[in-house]
């Protein structure tokens, strides 16, 4: 089995009230495979036909000037090569906040999850990071490069991907940050495919409360009231800890 690097820049959020829930909003798709001993790669831009929101060019740096005149990401060849890849079920999808990824491409034509197991490395790196005892203050990919010093490895894997420049936030440097990063989870923690899969699919017990005022408390020390609270929060494995001690 095959990994297939993905990391997708767009117009708004998924999660943004002011669209229609199938609107596409991709505006730039990279990814990259092994195939046999060297890199294949690809990146491309497009236009959905919306402009982008300010949010989202303030992260991105991608403007509505930068897409003018693209096509839609479903319009382009490099739509059919994708979704012949990951339709093909050769692959397992590598992505950082998976779910984000996913949704996009769903909006853009493109079923991962009908075809392909995905490993999330924002779970992978709450994972670890709660193993260790939250001895990191964020799971942001930029922040995981710096912290573990995977930066230096950058100017090697920059040439195998024919990278000319390291840019925050743009799709194709991120895939370079994306991979080191998983080759260092591989090489140094030994965590299967089948785990991170289950890790990236479900929530997971913590043992320690990740973030605010309680950040490192042990859920198992916290009130009932307090547990009830943290059941109700937007991150599905602090709600499924304190669900357990409920």
């Amino acid at each position: 089995m095959r990994y297939l690097f993905l990391d997708t820049e767009t117009t708004h959020l998924t999660n943004d009230p002011a669209l229609d829930k199938d609107q596409d909003i991709l505006i730039q798709l990279s990814y990259a495979y092994k195939d046999d001993t060297s890199w294949v790669v690809s990146d491309t831009k497009c236009n959905p036909g919306i402009e982008i929101s300010v949010g989202c060019m303030a992260i991105h740096l991608v403007t509505n000037e930068d897409i003018v005149g693209l096509p839609k990401y479903s319009e382009t060849d490099n739509f059919k090569n994708f979704k012949s890849l990951i339709e093909s079920g050769d692959f397992i999808v590598v992505a950082h906040n998976a779910e984000f990824d996913i949704e996009v491409m769903r909006r853009a034509g493109v079923d991962i999850k009908k075809h392909c197991n995905v490993i999330d490395t924002v779970q992978i790196a709450k994972f670890i990071n709660d193993q260790e005892g939250l001895k990191l203050e964020q799971n942001k990919l930029n922040y995981l490069k710096y912290y573990y010093r995977l930066d230096k490895l950058r100017p090697k894997l920059n040439q195998m991907l024919n990278i000319t420049e390291n840019m925050y936030h743009d799709a194709l440097s991120d895939i370079a940050d994306l991979i080191l990063y998983f080759q260092w989870v591989k090489n140094i923690h030994k965590v299967t495919d089948e785990i991170m899969i289950e890790l990236s699919e479900n929530p997971f017990k913590l043992n320690y409360i990740p973030f605010g005022k309680n950040r490192g408390d042990r859920f198992e020390d916290l009130s009932y009231n307090q547990l009830k609270w943290y059941v109700t929060l937007d991150d599905k494995n602090v709600s499924y800890t304190a669900s357990l001690f409920i």
